[in-house]
């Protein structure tokens, strides 16, 4: 076979690389949290409490209860997590110091582990009190959709699947 435009060698891989390349600038993201705040992101939410609100045959007043509790949750849960990323970097700045001071990072690190318990804490408290706004059957009902979304959630996390959507 002869080639009569040699040209077109290596223009048409080219093209073909110039399209490929720019459709990942299409795509691409500004750096930072694209979740956080977005729109997606809370209409994504709304939808997820609107259909567990359905699936439990919560009342209003239970819904307003859940509604106040959710957002009591949120912001301790911010302020923890504060709280938390400030004594990890202050740890590893700590750490990267040339002289070691091993009493600081000795109360860093039990500072550390002592928002994580607050963590917990706070997580298991916040169960209780949801146990106490739902019905037994509804809290049971509660739990098995909570362990059915972790498990999706962890599904779309590992990073050994390429699927993700």
């Amino acid at each position: 076979m002869k080639i009569r435009h040699r040209r077109a060698i290596y223009l048409v891989p080219a093209a073909m690389m110039a399209v490929i390349l720019s459709a990942s600038l299409v795509f691409s993201q500004p750096p930072g949290d694209r979740w956080q705040g977005s729109e997606v992101r809370k209409e994504r939410m709304a939808y997820r409490m609107q259909v567990m609100e359905e699936r439990l045959g919560l009342n209003d007043a239970q819904k307003e209860l859940l509604a106040v509790h959710r957002e009591k949750q949120r912001g301790a849960a911010k302020e923890l997590r504060t709280r938390l990323r400030e004594t990890r970097k202050a740890l590893k700045a700590e750490l990267t110091e040339t002289k070691l001071d091993n009493e600081t990072i000795d109360l860093l690190q039990g500072e550390l582990k002592a928002v994580q318990a607050q963590m917990a804490d706070q997580r298991l408290a916040g169960v209780l009190e949801v146990r106490g706004i739902l019905t037994p059957d509804q809290f049971s009902e509660f739990m098995a959709l909570k362990g059915k979304h972790k498990r999706h959630q962890k599904r779309n996390c590992d990073p050994n699947r390429w699927d993700r959507q």
